[in-house]
């Protein structure tokens, strides 16, 4: 057809895959369609996003361009399929629907639910990810500047409207029921629009044009407070008010109840925060009782970016992550850190307890005070997060509130966050009528028993949140962005992965990789679905140990898998078979009727760095973690292996080259609860039973005998197999931090270490030896680094791989030369540091001699340990000057979290043989 110009007129169907709904991506179509004078239509599909163009081959290959370099910052485009369609009468397009366009427009259709037929004709596919897995589902994104404005300018129809939002920023992830994003599939949909909303709704050149979380005070959800305490109730003057509540702004009500040191629970975008002051010491002790919560430490939101750099060091890289639309917690060095000899000497000043403490000036306020000195404990590190959402804009922007508020999760220790009102409150609960601004009857709402327990009052709101998503955590290493929790801002982005087929012999072609539900493992548990050539990790579940964690796991996949309309057709899972995701790994193989694949830990935790790097050669594997069920039965965690990718071969790809020695676990569990048993168990193998008379800071643990008692049955357990041995470099941590007199016992899973390491940044200063120089040592021979010695035992240098394995690596000198550092009065920091230091040696003195035999230059390191800054950065230095190619996390944590992703791709390498893999299906039934 040629056009009253002349020029040859054509049409296409074009398919956009990605993170393309609820980012604006229909407005940016239809404005680039109007500015290159294409007519059609664009409409959202469970696909992503559906665009037929009209017109000049100039114009269409125009609004190409603009589409692939010019489209909304927020999205990202993974897939462009482009199809030649014939072009049709006005009259015989889309028979049937009223949005039908002419030949000179473009109009935004309602979306489209399923793909209405298949097109055919010339097709170019461009940016391709290969999944086959809808990808347009957008994390939740944090308020946007020119919302942020509107928030907070008195004049604007949304000024203080607490759910203020538009095409570019407000909560995606945890309110959409089911694909294509719109309004009506989400828990936007019981909120009609008013006429306002409404104009701006359809108006194509609005920023909140087609924005499904539109709303105002007139017509979307509203915020109440209720008082849960007498307290509370008191100060906000409810208890002498004859008539009962009087009129409380419910923003007003939370801010003084938080300036008087009490407590709020605040629900947000993927669940319930608590928050108090953290200037005042009272509250956050407060805080800490009524979570259980010992020491662990606590994150912040500060008011602005100005506050953050009061009270940390922030590098740019920080600064970017702080202010960006993810908006996670960021691990900050703080400024006002007191210097001492011990990790209990360098907590911060703590600002008097009592009323108003550390409020702004001129609302009765007292001058800036430090943080409360229990606000992160003895870690080196203050989590910070800027606020995300309009609840905490407008909380933080009063002029009442203090600057720095503690936002932590709303749950007892090791319990899931509250999420659901009906964890909240009963579904009957009395609410208030709309634009009511006063405070609920605090006789309404019967709260559950965990919210009266453990705040004084409650901020929240009638919408409803579909699915918890706990907030990130992210540090910055060597100016990248590395996640400690992958969570709020980054769930549900997806993560190209190689691999998307397996071979099935010579001369046959390969048979398309199966899709894989990874489970992830018991502790900071998250679950990860591979298909094609996208793997999507779910949101951060946390600990499997209650209950009621269990059963928001099995919900969550569930959720996720009808979410995305994936079916597994291949579940790995951990090879612990204590482990709940395991057990329920077994359990859905069976309900679903397919294979299972078990994968090793620490083998799941180098191919999930691996994979997030898409390295598929060979490479050194180092795992430093807390534990895993090894293939031999024991207790890993100090691992080193080569990964020799052969995909649907045997045997496994990983061969194990070597390992901290193995050393019993007095109790078994209860030495990872009480780490002063690991450090007598390492005293003792090194220096005898003498230890009893050595001043050891944990010496009241052994008298009395309780020690010769322990270890008796230790020794004797070793004799039948009932004692557990450990090569795990988390437990060297909690020996060596024991020993130092920094944790005997913990109270959160790390704590030694975050302890150890802390003590350890004290003596930064003090320079270390530089790595190890060539690239092999003797057999047998030890070694100085640092300030400590230790010995590999095993390796020849010309004996051929896989010969006398695995090599084991002896550190009682080093734990004796520690020992003779305490009794010589050395400081406690420098041993630390030395300590760090030398096992940073070790892994590259290890990785040195398997390239002196296999000649791999390509190393990955994984594991919880890692996520110690000063060891991960000792050791990259020294790998790096060795002239090694490394590899680290930065996608996804280099915790448990992690695994799931390695457990997946490992298990479709195997092309779902479970010989690859092995597991005792007897031992995981449910």
């Amino acid at each position: 057809m040629v056009n009253r110009r002349g020029a040859q007129r054509m049409r296409v169907h074009i398919t956009v895959s990605g993170e393309v709904q609820g980012v604006g991506f229909r407005p940016f179509i239809y404005r680039t369609s109007k500015a290159c004078g294409l007519a059609g239509w664009v409409a959202n599909t469970s696909l992503g996003v559906e665009i037929e163009w009209e017109g000049s081959k100039a114009s269409i290959e125009a609004g190409l361009q603009a589409l692939k370099t010019c489209h909304p910052p927020i999205s990202t485009i993974k897939e462009i399929r482009i199809y030649e369609v014939p072009i049709q009468a006005t009259g015989n397009r889309a028979p049937g629907r009223v949005d039908r366009e002419s030949d000179q427009e473009f109009i935004i259709r309602e979306s489209i639910r399923e793909r209405e037929n298949e097109k055919c004709g010339n097709h170019t596919n461009e940016f391709s990810n290969g999944s086959g897995i809808d990808i347009s589902i957008m994390p939740d994104i944090g308020l946007c500047d020119d919302c942020r404005r509107e928030l907070l300018s008195r004049g604007d129809r949304r000024f203080r409207h607490p759910f203020v939002s538009c095409t570019y920023c407000g909560p995606r992830f945890t309110i959409i029921e089911r694909t294509p994003y719109d309004r009506e599939r989400t828990s936007m949909h019981p909120f009609s629009l008013c006429d306002k909303c409404r104009r701006e709704y359809d108006d194509p050149g609005d920023r909140r044009y087609h924005a499904q979380t539109i709303a105002c005070h007139d017509c979307g959800p509203q915020l109440k407070f209720y008082a849960l305490d007498l307290g509370a109730r008191a100060r906000l003057g409810l208890e002498s008010h004859p008539a009962g509540p009087r009129p409380v702004d419910p923003i007003d009500a939370a801010v003084q109840v938080l300036a008087s040191g009490g407590i709020v629970a605040v629900k947000g975008i993927g669940g319930y925060h608590l928050a108090c002051n953290a200037l005042d010491e009272s509250a956050v002790r407060s805080l800490r009782a009524r979570k259980q919560r010992e020491d662990e430490p606590f994150a912040v939101m500060m008011n602005d970016i100005n506050t953050v750099r009061e009270y940390c060091h922030v590098s740019p890289e920080e600064e970017m992550l702080l202010t960006s639309w993810e908006r996670p917690i960021v691990l900050l060095m703080p400024r006002d850190r007191m210097t001492g000899s011990g990790a209990g000497a360098r907590a911060w000043a703590g600002a008097p307890a009592g009323a108003m403490a550390g409020t702004r000036a001129g609302a009765g306020a007292v001058p800036k005070t430090s943080l409360a000195s229990c606000v992160a404990g003895r870690s080196r590190y203050l989590g910070v997060m800027l606020p995300y959402a309009p609840v905490h804009e407008l909380l933080l922007a009063h002029e009442a509130c203090p600057r720095v508020l503690v936002m932590t999760s709303a749950n007892r220790h090791d319990e899931p966050m509250i999420y659901a009102d009906s964890q909240a409150h009963n579904a009957n609960a009395a609410g208030l009528p709309r634009n009511a601004a006063s405070i609920a009857n605090p006789c309404g709402p019967v709260f559950n028993e965990g919210l009266n327990a453990l705040a004084s009052g409650v901020l929240t709101h009638d919408r409803q949140i579909l699915r918890r998503c706990d907030d990130s955590v992210v540090r910055v290493q060597s100016g990248r962005p590395v996640m400690v929790r992958r969570s709020r801002g980054y769930v549900p982005r997806p993560i190209p992965v190689h691999g998307t087929g397996s071979s099935r012999g010579s001369g046959q072609p390969p048979r398309p990789a199966p899709t894989v539900l990874g489970m992830g493992g018991q502790l900071k548990n998250s679950f990860c679905v591979v298909k094609g050539g996208v793997a999507i990790p779910g949101q951060y579940i946390g600990d499997l140990e209650s209950l009621r964690a269990q059963r928001e796991y099995e919900m969550f996949i569930d959720d996720f898998l009808g979410l995305f309309r994936v079916q597994p057709e291949l579940i790995a899972c951990d090879l612990h078979p204590g482990y709940y995701s395991t057990r329920y790994g077994f359990y859905l193989s069976k309900r679903w009727g397919v294979p299972v694949a078990g994968v090793q830990h620490h083998h799941a935790h180098i191919a999930s760095c691996l994979a997030e790097n898409g390295v598929e050669e060979d490479a050194i594997g180092v795992a430093f973690d807390g534990a895993g069920l090894g293939c031999d039965g024991q207790i890993w965690g100090g691992e080193f292996f080569l990964y020799s990718p052969r995909p649907g071969a045997q045997p496994a790809p990983f061969t194990r080259w070597a390992h901290l020695a193995y050393i019993p676990m007095p109790g078994g569990e209860k030495a990872i609860r009480e780490p002063w048993r690991m450090a007598a168990a390492y005293a003792t193998l090194a220096l005898g039973e003498g230890i009893l008379d050595i001043p050891l800071p944990f010496q009241d643990e052994l008298q009395n005998g309780r020690w010769e008692l322990l270890w008796k049955a230790t020794t004797e357990g070793l004799k039948d197999g009932s004692t557990v041995l450990t090569s795990s470099a988390g437990r060297l941590f909690d020996a060596v931090s024991a020993l130092l007199g920094l944790c005997k016992k913990i109270t959160y899973e790390g704590q030694a270490a975050v302890e150890l390491e802390a003590e350890a940044a004290e003596s930064l200063a003090n320079p270390m030896n530089p790595a190890l120089a060539g690239n092999s040592v003797p057999a047998h021979e030890t070694v100085e680094a640092g300030l400590y010695s230790y010995a590999i035992l095993g390796p020849e240098s010309n004996l051929p791989s896989g010969t006398n394995l695995p090599w084991t690596i002896d550190v009682s000198g080093m734990i004796r030369e520690i020992v003779q550092n305490l009794l010589s009065g050395t400081c406690r920091s420098r041993i630390a540091r030395g300590f760090h230091h030398t096992l940073a040696t070790i892994g590259v003195d290890v990785c040195r001699r398997i390239r002196a035999i296999t000649g791999c230059n390509r190393v990955a390191l994984s594991g919880g340990v890692f996520q110690n800054e000063l060891l991960l950065s000792d050791m990259l230095a020294q790998l790096e000057s060795a002239g090694f190619m490394t590899y680290i996390h930065h996608l996804v944590p280099t915790n448990d979290q992690g695994i799931a992703l390695g457990q997946a791709v490992l298990a479709r390498m195997g092309g779902g043989n479970l010989d690859v893999y092995s597991i005792s299906r007897s031992c995981c039934e449910r």
